[in-house]
């Protein structure tokens, strides 16, 4: 199981990645952004995954949260480093109901320099709204949710990735496998 409710204070629960949750306890407040040295130039690719919102918020305030995210940075946390992603666009379906709780899969339009097509990781890519006068621990603990990307659109050959095409290369059908992977 990648995630889990973390109790961070007598009544607050966060929901948390294992890896996040292991830098968080190994580097404490010492995990720094990686600068980009051409943020303007970083490319596009075509990804796959799940919205998961905090405990406790309902669906309006999730997709609220989640179209507001949208256009801006990302981290991704990884040991004692935080990564940025630009979520460009992304195209959500309808929410799934998991127990009480619930996720909405979504496709996306993200730019960065992660690889994201690792075929070897079993774990989905996490990432958080990234506010700058935060630390990435702060971030971490205070988000409204996680987007948690579980693949990458790799059926793409000879075509370069715009945002004015990215839509065109999007598979609604592996969106949906994609999501329900993620635990």
């Amino acid at each position: 199981m990648q995630y889990a409710l973390m109790k961070v204070s007598d009544n607050a629960m966060v929901l948390m990645d294992a890896s996040e949750a292991q830098a968080l306890y190994t580097y404490k407040g010492q995990i720094t952004d990686v600068p980009e040295p051409d943020e303007e130039n970083l490319p596009l690719k075509v990804v796959y995954g799940a919205y998961k919102p905090q405990h406790g918020k309902g669906l309006e305030e999730t997709i609220e949260n989640l179209n507001a995210s949208k256009g801006f940075w990302h981290g991704h946390v990884k040991d004692d480093k935080c990564y940025k992603i630009a979520v460009v666009d992304f195209i959500t379906l309808d929410p799934v109901m998991l127990g009480q709780s619930f996720y909405i899969p979504f496709a996306s339009l993200v730019s960065t320099n992660i690889d994201l097509k690792n075929k070897s990781r079993t774990f989905a890519i996490t990432t958080f709204l990234r506010y700058e006068n935060r630390t990435p621990a702060e971030n971490i603990l205070n988000r409204n949710g996680v987007f948690s990307i579980a693949s990458q659109e790799n059926r793409i050959k000879n075509e370069i990735v715009t945002e004015k095409n990215w839509k065109d290369f999007v598979d609604m059908n592996r969106a949906k496998r994609a999501a329900s992977k993620i635990f």
